[in-house]
């Protein structure tokens, strides 16, 4: 049961990871956008990078959903488990 919740504790974690990276290249989506409407003097391949970024994101959005349906699996076992212990012998 330990190693279990350890492994749903890194999993969670490595989930909030993927989403501050996530967060930071949308910054930098933002540049790129900004680049592309004119306001700075850089020119990235913005439609190779919209298209990797599509790919980015439907990759977290399935991670994302995964994780969420797991931890929801193990909280309602844990609710389980904890009323049984509760309840008299």
């Amino acid at each position: 049961m330990e190693s279990a919740l350890t492994a749903h504790d890194r999993a969670l974690t490595e989930q909030a990871t993927a989403i501050f990276q996530y967060d930071e290249l949308l910054s930098k989506e933002e540049h790129i956008v900004a680049v592309k409407q004119g306001d700075c003097d850089e020119q990235p391949p913005f439609a190779d990078h919209h298209a990797h970024e599509v790919t980015v994101h439907q990759v977290q959005e399935e991670r994302h959903e995964r994780v969420k349906r797991h931890h929801r699996a193990v909280m309602l076992q844990w609710l389980k488990l904890m009323k049984a212990l509760e309840s008299p012998m």
